[in-house]
């Protein structure tokens, strides 16, 4: 009811042909508006393992990586694990706000026109059955009324039962499965930071330096499922910070930006989080892909002399990235694909391609910017964000 709303999936599939719909419901007296603000939607060819159509449409940038002094070895490598176009121009998608009556429902993304409200099809992508691929969502709208939303995963929607949520799978096949979740989080999907570094002419060149409290476990590695994980604090002093990783997994990890997933087991509410064990009674399985990220960055430069500073992220997987100014506004020619991929067949079939962006500071002044990033679907690992003076 009357809030910001971002969503993301990824899913693979390998089954029969189906759709996917995030439904949104009017259940109050009165009209509600729904505003879809960003959107990316890719349901399957190149890039679609790691979603690279749908950041292109997401942030309306095309964002690009740099084969060109790739070895026949990486070429390969590449193409096997990444297989990116990189050639999709962005939809351009522009904000678009829909009117839903008492009791109707429309699709904000994929859906059926056919039982949607005045058959809306919103930004074209509904009616398109997916199969035999990897499919990648999100999408950010805002809400205006109260709503209900659901996500649906169906081929006749006059057989899908709403009142029944799947929930957490901890069993599938007869086997374990509760590694992996679903759900929601009461947070707007942003993790926001901030740096701040003052400098002189007598501050050499180095890897700035950053100050922060972890935690690290005491509890096992196995406990009952949902029991409180208990932890000790650390102080980490270190010149870089990682986050896409919980406490669990390194006690050099922020940890705070992981995700909550609020859903249901067995018709019971649950919420994995990083503190607790999840269903299945081990550490929590949380990696934050496709989580909408902002490195804030403050340099005061007291000096005569120009400085130079270099960010760095780096992870195992790839990043789609590039920087806002201090109005936020994207700097054209910062965005890239970031790819870090170390390979099972040898050093020779690596690929190192972090993000980089170097930014001058003037003298006597003050220099502010933004890196946006996020951490594609089916990456692995955490982000090590690093920031050197260089120059």
């Amino acid at each position: 009811e009357n809030k910001k709303v971002f969503f993301t999936f990824e899913h693979n599939n390998y089954n029969k042909p189906f759709y996917y719909g995030y439904m949104i419901k009017n259940i109050s007296n009165e009209d509600v508006y729904v505003t879809i603000l960003n959107m990316g939607f890719q349901l399957d060819g190149k890039g679609c393992w790691l979603g690279e159509r749908e950041w292109i449409d997401f942030y309306n940038i095309d964002f690009r990586y740099d084969g060109n002094n790739y070895s026949d070895k990486q070429q390969e490598e590449f193409i096997a694990y990444y297989g990116f176009a990189n050639t999709y121009k962005s939809k351009k998608y522009q904000p678009i706000t829909y009117r839903i009556p008492k009791n109707k429902y429309i699709y904000v993304m994929g859906g059926t026109t056919k039982d949607a409200y005045k058959h809306i099809k919103v930004l074209k992508t509904a009616n398109k059955l997916v199969c035999n691929g990897c499919s990648n969502g999100a999408v950010l709208f805002d809400v205006v009324g109260k709503v209900e939303s659901n996500f649906i995963v169906y081929q006749d929607i006059k057989k899908v039962n709403l009142d029944k949520h799947q929930g957490y799978i901890k069993n599938r096949h007869d086997k374990e499965y509760g590694r992996q979740y679903v759900g929601y989080d009461n947070v707007h999907g942003v993790v926001d930071s901030e740096v701040c570094y003052v400098i002189n002419d007598l501050t050499k060149n180095q890897t700035l330096p950053v100050s922060y409290d972890s935690l690290k476990p005491i509890s096992n590695e196995k406990g009952n499922p949902y029991d409180k994980i208990e932890f000790e604090k650390v102080h980490n002093t270190l010149n870089y910070w990682i986050t896409h990783l919980g406490f669990t997994h390194s006690k050099e990890a922020i940890g705070v930006d992981m995700t909550y997933y609020n859903t249901v087991d067995d018709g019971k509410d649950i919420c994995i989080d990083p503190y607790h064990y999840d269903g299945l009674g081990f550490y929590p399985n949380i990696g934050n892909w496709m989580v909408d990220y902002l490195d804030h960055i403050v340099i005061v430069n007291q000096g005569d002399k120009e400085r130079v500073v270099k960010v760095t992220l780096t992870c195992h997987g790839s990043i789609c990235a590039f920087v806002r100014n201090d109005k936020g506004k994207f700097i054209k020619g910062s965005e890239m694909f970031a790819i870090m991929h170390k390979s099972d067949k040898g050093t020779e079939y690596d690929i190192s391609q972090p993000f980089e962006c170097k930014m001058k500071i003037k003298p006597h002044s003050i220099l502010k910017f933004a890196v946006d990033f996020n951490l594609l679907a089916n990456s692995c690992g955490s982000i090590k964000h690093i920031i050197e003076l260089i120059k």
